[in-house]
Parts: structure tokens; C-alpha cells; sequence
């Protein structure tokens, strides 16, 4: 039973992830991701953790104009990853441009978040936060780009397992033409 609903479990998630039907549930789930990443950013870059009537009371406009640049931000790099940089660069195998285009976007990203925000750089916690930031948003769309990079492994694994099938069955194939029909009688009586 448990094996049962492990391979279950399994099977949705393969699904999930390879099966055009599920597109737009992806797209969804991705856009839910970026939509609590960016408000949590926004929480914490004008409050440092304080508490949400805090924001409210004292930086609504502002807290909402920074998570909605965050999200739009966001959703460009990580689309930017996944559409453009993955495909030209790394599944091409051309490691150093990915990383050059995928850092330098990323940095472009959290520099101009902590100009938006009013950061001061003459503080060297400043730069501490931004990095922390910089490694955050890094994490988050790395874990993006090994999904798809998931995706494109367990694709290309089942082309290579049924050119393999079709192989053995082509090898069979062959084996069975090239028997002497009367040969085999022969040996079996």
C-alpha cells in the first residue's frame, strides 16, 4: 500500500512537470511563488520585521509600489532564466555565460532594489543585507531552473529508454528473420 501511494505521488508530480496539460498550473504556482517572495522582500526591507500594522499605517503606498516592482522584477529574471538563459546557454553546456548572465541579472536586480528602497551604503550593514539578498534571490531562482532542468532530464531519459526499447525489438527483429525456418524444425525435432 505504501509503495502504492509513493509511486502515486510520483506519477502526479512526473505530470506535474512534464505534461503540457499542466502548463498553466505551473505558470500559476510559479507567479504564487514570486507574488510571497515579493511581499515578504517588501515586508522586510521597509520594516526590518516589524509588524504589519507598522507598514500599514506608516508605508502603505510605498510597501505595496516596492512589492509590485519585486514581483515584476522577480518574474523577469526568473522568466528571463528559464526561457532564454537555460536554453542558450546552459543546456548548450556553456556553463561561464550562463553564470555571468544569470549573476549579472541578479545583481542588476537587487542593486536597484536597495536604491528603491532608500538603502544607506555608508552603512557596511548595508552591503551585508544586500548580499544576504543578493544569496536569497540567487537560492530561489536556481531552485527554479533545476525544475525545468528536471524537466528536461526525465524528457530526454525516456527518449533515450525507448530508442533502446526500439533497439532490442529491431535486433529481435532481425534474429527472427535470419533463422532457417527449416533449420529450426529441424533442431527442435
Amino acid at each position: 500500500m505504501n509503495n502504492n501511494t509513493e509511486t502515486n505521488n510520483r506519477s502526479i508530480l512526473r505530470k506535474l512537470l512534464i505534461e503540457p496539460e499542466y502548463r498553466v498550473l505551473r505558470h500559476l504556482l510559479l507567479i504564487l511563488m514570486m507574488v510571497v517572495i515579493s511581499f515578504n522582500q517588501a515586508f522586510f526591507s521597509l520594516t526590518g520585521g516589524k509588524n504589519v500594522a507598522y507598514i500599514l499605517s506608516n508605508y502603505e503606498n510605498r510597501f505595496y509600489f516596492l512589492a509590485f516592482y519585486l514581483f515584476v522584477a522577480y518574474s523577469f529574471v526568473t522568466y528571463f532564466n528559464i526561457y532564454f538563459l537555460l536554453p542558450r546557454f546552459m543546456l548548450k553546456k556553456r556553463y561561464g555565460w550562463y553564470s555571468v548572465w544569470l549573476l549579472s541579472s541578479i545583481l542588476l536586480l537587487v542593486t536597484l532594489q536597495a536604491v528603491i528602497t532608500g538603502e544607506d551604503f555608508s552603512s557596511p550593514m548595508t552591503y551585508l543585507e544586500t548580499f544576504s539578498v543578493f544569496m536569497l534571490v540567487t537560492f530561489c531562482i536556481c531552485g527554479g531552473a533545476m525544475t525545468v532542468l528536471l524537466k528536461y532530464w526525465i524528457v530526454n531519459n525516456q527518449r533515450v529508454n525507448q530508442l533502446e526499447k526500439l533497439h532490442v525489438e529491431s535486433e529481435l527483429e532481425q534474429l527472427k528473420e535470419q533463422i532457417n525456418p527449416h533449420l529450426l524444425f529441424n533442431v527442435l525435432n
